[in-house]
């Protein structure tokens, strides 16, 4: 991975907060993806607490600015790699809802790489794996 990890920290942040939980599932997700991405797991785990906590008060036309601010940062390369980490990270809870899916596409925007159809099928590629995931409207 060539990105920066305060970066990719932000940029999943911004996936964790899509629900305000930063919830356990989450956190061993982090760590899968800390290990899978072969970044330190503690530094990016202290990374996403920082971004989080700069998420907190944030209303949406900042969240918005700050996801842009990270998410254009990413090298192109690693942005369809880390587009998959978000939407593990949302799914790791089983449950997907209409805004988790507009968080997903926020991040897709902000990279300028990943379009809404890559998110799409993504999205339905981990769903098709775990049939335990509830699609709320």
């Amino acid at each position: 991975m060539k990105s920066d990890i305060n970066n990719v920290a932000a940029f999943l942040a911004v996936a964790i907060w899509a629900d305000g939980i930063y919830a356990s599932e989450e956190k061993k997700m982090l760590a899968d993806i800390a290990e899978a991405l072969d970044v330190d797991i503690a530094k990016l785990t202290e990374n996403v607490e920082i971004s989080l906590n700069e998420l907190e008060g944030k209303d949406e036309e900042a969240v918005q600015a700050y996801l842009i601010d990270n998410a254009s940062a990413l090298e192109e390369e690693d942005t369809k790699v880390l587009m998959q980490c978000a939407i593990e990270i949302v799914l790791a809870d089983n449950v997907i809802t209409q805004d988790e899916v507009q968080v997903l596409f926020d991040l897709a925007d902000a990279t300028g790489a990943v379009e809404h159809t890559d998110v799409a099928l993504m999205l339905v590629d981990l769903i098709k794996y775990n049939p335990d995931i509830e699609i709320k409207f």
